[in-house]
């Protein structure tokens, strides 16, 4: 694979890299470049007034003719906006208040959302009042644009012809009904549909079925058609009607009723069944009170929700035990107890349990009933034991995890056995037993693939045979870069598939096609060679995927040099790389009707714009052009170093330089850890007094910043992080590029919190340190619950990020050898923790064992704890306090800068703000 070369140029200011030999067109709105008068001089950003004009780029868009591209502006401190630009010439709106907006695809006319602005948002929450939106609707060609109050969503219809507006529901209004109006774009007309409590399109978008709830209390579904405006009534009356659900490629369309039962739980619901709708609908309807094969004492639960083949012949929806209501017991609140069971045969924990209460309450059993022959057929007997229709029907997945629930946890990980259903013929055959992550079918239900004993297998549902696809291609399969205890890990994120029954896959760097004609899967990218990592991206509007009959594109990524670039397969298999450099790539998509394409693009020195080039990127320019004001200030510049540990790891490490380096002066450092950093070697950061880590403020507060990758040895994550980070600091201390080695410090949050705890009571190179939410006594931490999901830290320590093949008792030592706890006395310097007392990840009482340590000690510990948070700070005041001490707190250790009060003595309660 060749690389480009590559070359810069500046337009209007806004430096676009683009392969040599690349036409670049002119942009028409872009404004001259200068600076405010009385500021040439560049400086640091220091206040929030040199915040508050930065901005982001929110999305972007391209209408199908590749004429007008749309994108939202969301703004540091002021209020986002939209917009509109032609492609060509020089037309371009600014809308207020909105980053949403939607092309029609007959590319005539552009829709937006608009809100209000952040100061009226806040005063309205303050007054309890809710923020209702107003809908933009603006005609290209002529630019005019029309408003409409209190809309609450929008949608074009294909063709152009019609937009749908749905209106906000009067206030106080029970149920929650509201007007549908379905304006006819060629003549400004507007229909409006009362009382609609929701409403599903056909494929096509022709048919509108609505769910229409009357003042009276009376329900129905009906039946609209914007191209006559005839409204037809489906079902009407007294009976709870569901949401409707269409087939793909049928016109059919299907939906529960429910009869309420006085003396039940729950109403009894029918399937109700419109055939033929376009034209002569036809009812079908099932209902179980009228089949003897359908369980007694159970009922169709909404919970289960509906679905439909594609074809509108079969139905799938969850049944439950239908229990008889409840009658009070007579016993007050107060004289109930309140009282949990924690048993040592619990699967789950009480807290999983407690999580999952809701989706345990919801749980239906999978059936089945189909229109053609009205047959009925339960096919999940057991809650726990999944039954997943693919495709048509014909095929299902059981996924039976039965044989590996246990209360004791091996290694932390969940198994299930995987078979797959012939609804046909009634055979199950099990294609993989005591698998991890799972299987994937195809689109239409054909295939299935798994990932099994390091290699890849394709399933033939109907000839009830898998083929090992990988067994002759000499690569790995797994994630060779996975450092954990577990070994079954696929090198990507598993199967993507495609338009048809064709499918990719991956190995490190390069992606295989499988095909159900081939015995073997077949590498289409060479990128191993020289280290890169292509991956297949979707630039098109193909609803079912990428197809082999078009050029594939794909994102590249250069493991040695964190560079990115475009790949561009022919359907002849010839292949070209578009663009290759120090830049990240966001958004790519493709104008429906022409080759035109969007992207968005940025580097750690220019913030991310959006770009309009052609199929073969053989011409960009700039869309949008974000924080000009950035070339008023001092900007840092990042380098990519590389290091060796004795273990014999090679790893990266970003060197992120003050923002007005002097080569001839000295700077402290900052070390900031979490795992693997370096991939974010090109990603722009916006300055911020949000992020107490923030690389780019700690830059321009006169920092070196760097940020080493970690890998880890089973058994030592702590021991592991100290090697990775001292070699890491060594080798930038070698560089002589102006760092002060007596002036280190080192950071991090949650488990870069943990690893900055116990690293600064080991490593001599770090003067202070400070920690977010860290773990510092590994065995309390694994007996602990992960509360933010319920589940034990026993699961996380010996599956993933704890690094640990056993629990704790069977190798304490590992536990307290990695232990901050366990290592106090050798802390090195001034220690700083924050923590949250509503933590669900990291309890804080991991602070407080660690704080009473210290203290006990006479260790320099400060404990800043914020009442009532998580993990992270999420009130603003608190957000701005979090930043603000942590820089305060290295400015006073690294810089000399005059201490605070509460650093040097700390702020007693009574006095606290």
């Amino acid at each position: 694979m060749i690389v480009p070369t590559w070359r810069i140029v500046a337009l209007s200011a806004v430096i676009l890299l683009i392969p040599a030999g690349i036409v670049l067109a002119q942009d028409p709105n872009a404004p001259a470049n200068t600076a405010p008068q009385g500021q040439t001089a560049k400086r640091a950003i220091k206040s929030p007034d040199d915040l508050k004009d930065w901005q982001s780029l929110a999305g972007g868009t391209i209408s199908s003719d590749g004429r007008w591209v749309a994108y939202g502006i969301g703004h540091y401190e002021g209020d986002p906006k939209g917009i509109i630009r032609s492609s060509d010439g020089p037309e371009k709106w600014e809308i207020p208040y909105t980053t949403r907006i939607v092309f029609s695809d007959d590319s005539k006319w552009a829709a937006y959302s608009i809100g209000v602005s952040k100061a009226d948002s806040e005063k309205m929450a303050a007054q309890k009042q809710p923020v209702r939106m107003k809908l933009g609707l603006r005609s290209l060609p002529e630019g005019k644009e029309q408003t409409v109050e209190n809309v609450r969503s929008f949608q074009f219809l294909k063709g152009s012809k019609f937009l749908l507006i749905s209106r906000y529901p009067g206030q106080g209004k029970n149920p929650p009904s509201a007007d549908l109006q379905v304006m006819n774009l060629a003549n400004g007309t507007t229909l409006t549909i009362g009382n609609v409590m929701g409403f599903r399109l056909n494929k096509e978008e022709t048919l509108i079925a609505l769910n229409i709830e009357s003042d009276s209390g009376e329900h129905g579904m009906q039946l609209f058609n914007p191209a006559s405006g005839t409204l037809q009534t489906l079902q009407w009356g007294k009976d709870d009607v569901g949401p409707a659900i269409w087939a793909r490629k049928a016109d059919t369309l299907g939906f529960l009723v429910g009869t309420p039962n006085p003396k039940k739980e729950g109403a009894a619901n029918r399937v109700v069944v419109y055939s033929g709708v376009g034209s002569d609908p036809k009812k079908t309807e099932y209902d179980p009170a009228k089949d003897d094969k359908f369980p007694k004492e159970m009922r169709i639960a909404e919970s289960g929700g509906l679905r439909i083949s594609e074809d509108g012949t079969k139905f799938w929806f969850g049944i439950k035990d239908w229990p008889d209501k409840k009658t009070p017991d007579g016993k007050k609140p107060e004289d109930k107890p309140g009282v949990d069971i924690w048993h040592y045969k619990d699967v789950d924990v009480q807290p999983l349990q407690q999580s999952l209460a809701g989706q345990a309450q919801s749980k239906t059993l999978r059936s089945t009933w189909n229109v053609s022959n009205g047959e009925f057929k339960q096919l999940e007997t057991d809650e726990l034991i999944s039954v997943n229709p693919i495709g048509d029907g014909r095929f299902a997945i059981i996924t039976d995890p039965k044989p590996y629930r246990s209360a004791v946890k091996p290694g932390g990980l969940t198994y299930a056995d995987y078979y797959v259903w012939d609804l046909q013929d009634g055979t199950k055959t099990k294609i993989v037993e005591k698998r991890q992550f799972g299987v994937s079918p195809s689109r239409k239900g054909n295939y299935v693939m798994y990932y099994q004993q390091k290699n890849w297998w394709l399933y033939d549902c109907a000839a009830k045979k898998s083929t090992n696809v990988t067994r002759n291609i000499k690569t790995r399969w797994d994630d060779v870069d996975y450092d954990g205890p577990q070994q079954e890990t696929p090198a990507a994120a598993g199967v993507m598939w495609m338009e048809g029954e064709a499918a990719f896959i991956f190995d490190k760097f390069d992606t295989y096609l499988v095909e159900p004609t081939m015995a073997e899967a077949r590498r289409i990218t060479e990128g191993a060679a020289e280290n890169l990592t292509l991956r297949p991206t979707d630039v098109g509007w193909h609803e079912d995927g990428i197809r082999l009959a078009d050029p594939i594109y794909f994102r590249v990524f250069d493991n040695n040099t964190m560079k990115a670039g475009l790949y561009r397969r022919e359907t002849d298999g010839t292949g070209k790389m578009l663009t290759y450099d120090g830049v990240q790539y966001g958004l790519i998509q493709k104008s429906k009707d022409t080759d035109r394409i969007i992207f968005s693009m940025e580097s750690d020195q220019k913030t991310a714009d959006l770009y309009l080039t052609n199929a073969t990127f053989d011409a960009a320019k700039p869309m949008s052009r974000l924080n000009p004001q950035q070339s008023q200030f001092f900007w840092p510049k990042q380098e990519l170093i590389s290091f060796t540990t004795k273990s014999g790891w090679k790893l990266h490490g970003i060197l992120t330089y003050p923002a007005d380096y002097d080569p001839k002066r000295q700077y402290p450092m900052i070390t900031y850890i979490y795992e693997k950093l370096s991939d974010g070697m090109y990603n722009y950061e916006s300055p911020s007094d949000t992020n107490p880590y923030s690389a780019q403020m700690f830059a321009q507060k006169g920092y070196f910043v760097l940020r080493p990758d970690i890998t880890y040895r089973t058994n030592d994550p702590g021991l592991s992080a100290l090697e990775c980070i001292e070699t890491a600091v060594q080798t930038v201390l070698k560089k002589n590029v102006g760092v002060d080695p007596r002036n280190l410090g080192l950071t991090g949050h949650s488990w870069g919190g943990y690893q900055t705890t116990f690293v600064h009571t080991k490593s001599k190179l770090f003067k202070a340190a400070a920690a977010g939410a860290p773990l510092t006594e590994l065995v309390s931490m694994s007996n602990s619950f992960y509360w933010n999901w319920g589940e034990t830290n026993q699961v996380i320590f010996e599956s993933s990020q704890g690094r640990f093949n056993k629990p704790w008792y069977d190798i304490p030592d590992a536990y307290t050898r990695n232990s901050a706890m366990w290592n106090a006395k050798t802390i090195n310097g001034p220690f700083m923790m924050l923590f949250g007392t509503s933590d669900g990840a990291v309890d804080w009482h991991q602070g407080q064992y660690y704080y009473n340590t210290l203290r006990r000690m006479g260790k320099e510990v400060i404990m800043v704890v914020y009442e009532g948070e998580n993990h992270f700070p999420a009130k603003k005041a608190n957000v701005l306090d979090f930043t603000y001490r942590v820089r305060h707190f290295f400015d006073v250790n690294l810089q000399g800068a005059k201490a605070d009060p509460w650093v040097t003595e700390g702020v007693p309660f009574i006095k606290k703000p």
